[in-house]
């Protein structure tokens, strides 16, 4: 557990430190810091014997877009820690990081990638969201791509992975050797065409408890990325290759983005290929960046057929920001039926500035999570409402709102809870996410 702890705690730095010091001259930055005092009237998410529970923060949040010819980085982050003051639960670290970071060593001709996410997962989804229910979870990838010229259209693109999964608590952490070959066509300026073959060795630390598994795929993409339309889709098939036998899937993965104004983009995911709780971690936080929430992954070993559609549009103005995202996931566990599920997820976010020094913002989240094999359902839903006053250029006070309720349909963990959240803060630019923070 240490040396895992160990692991993720050193990654992140070293994603931060090498992102801010080549990044902080030349980059757009945002950053800032805060401290805040919660309130919630169940900290424990018990349906029967709610514990009231005061909570003091202090956090902080960095954002980096940075673009030269030398380096291309990415980062988004919030971290917070909270002390619970009735000593409920002992103090904890949340909150998470996405960097992405490409090192121009040879112009359009070899490159090296540093990668990182940082984040928290929910241990048993069948319990509340708890201190105790969570986990830190870090996925750090880093490694090299090269692109060979075959002609005037033609390229060859070899890329190679050391990847690094580590959990705070849990005994799944893992390494994992990645190569990719791609044979690429460009049809046009805008659009390319290409035959990929991929694999991946995953090795668990705890062997005798997890076996390792090859994770392999073969498959034809097409690529458009013009002005206003991006689209990518492959076609192919995917394996996974264990001791314990083979499982072999059809590959599909469709993912589209247009932007229909200056003000609107509007996208489509499909998608049906061969993951794992470790890959499903990284996409599940992309979605998040700045959060403090845990992220619905399954804690297993297994990999899992997976099955997911997601519709999803944002409109921004100089007032006025609005999101929403709709999609549904299916995970099939060929060796454990019992994890079998589906999911359903619904977000929504608005936020309006009221006049220069005030802005509102609310939200709504809606998962439903079915397990056939168990006959057992889920239903969790979180509204937040919150306002922002900005006191001076850089100070800002901000007052957060949030409900949640939980519905089991075997009335095991059913529970309804309320927060509220007070924070002073100083800010540079803007940070990772427009909105309130979160909850507990």
């Amino acid at each position: 557990m240490t040396s895992n702890r160990r692991r993720y705690r050193a990654a992140w730095g070293a994603v931060v430190a090498g992102v801010f010091t080549h990044a902080a001259v030349a980059a757009d930055v945002g950053y800032g810091a805060d401290v805040g005092l919660g309130y919630t009237d169940n900290v424990t998410r018990d349906s029967q014997d709610s514990q009231g529970e005061a909570i003091a923060t202090v956090g902080g949040q960095l954002r980096v877009d940075h673009d030269s010819r030398r380096l291309a980085a990415r980062l988004a982050a919030r971290l917070e820690y909270r002390d619970y003051l009735d000593d409920t639960f002992d103090s904890e670290l949340v909150g998470n990081l996405i960097a992405n970071n490409v090192f121009q060593i040879v112009e359009e001709r070899f490159t090296w990638t540093l990668d990182d996410t940082f984040g928290q997962t929910t241990q048993n989804q069948f319990s509340p969201t708890t201190p105790d229910n969570r986990e830190n979870v870090n996925h750090l990838s880093t490694g090299p791509d090269f692109t060979l010229p075959l002609g005037s259209r033609n390229r060859l693109l070899v890329s190679g992975r050391y990847i690094d999964v580590s959990y705070g608590d849990s005994n799944l952490g893992n390494q994992r050797i990645r190569g990719d070959v791609a044979v690429r066509r460009d049809l046009s300026d805008a659009s390319s065409l290409s035959a990929n073959v991929n694999t991946e060795q995953v090795s668990f630390d705890n062997e005798e408890q997890f076996p390792d598994f090859d994770r392999n795929e073969a498959y034809l993409n097409y690529t458009v990325d013009a002005a206003r339309t991006n689209l990518s889709v492959d076609a192919g098939v995917a394996e996974i290759d264990s001791d314990t036998g083979k499982q072999d899937t059809w590959l599909a993965r469709l993912e589209l983005v247009r932007r229909t104004s200056s003000s609107l983009s509007v996208g489509l995911e499909l998608g049906h290929d061969l993951s794992d709780a470790g890959n499903a971690f990284v996409q599940a936080q992309e979605l998040q960046p700045g959060s403090v929430d845990p992220v619905s992954v399954q804690q297993t070993s297994m990999p899992f057929e997976n099955t997911y559609g997601a519709i999803f549009s944002r409109f921004a103005r100089q007032r006025t920001g609005i999101q929403l995202r709709a999609a549904y996931y299916d995970e099939q566990y060929d060796a454990l039926p019992l994890l079998d599920r589906t999911r359903i997820t619904i977000d929504a976010s608005v936020s309006r500035d009221l006049n220069a020094a005030v802005r509102a913002h609310m939200g709504i989240n809606y998962s439903r999570q079915e397990y056939e094999s168990l006959d057992r359902d889920f239903n969790d839903l979180s509204a937040r409402l919150g306002l922002r006053w900005s006191l001076g250029r850089l100070t800002q006070l901000s007052v957060d709102y949030q409900y949640m309720d939980r519905s089991d349909s075997q009335n095991a963990f059913d529970y309804d809870a309320s927060e509220l959240w007070v924070r002073l803060a100083y800010q540079v630019g803007d940070g990772p996410r427009d909105g309130g923070y979160g909850g507990l």
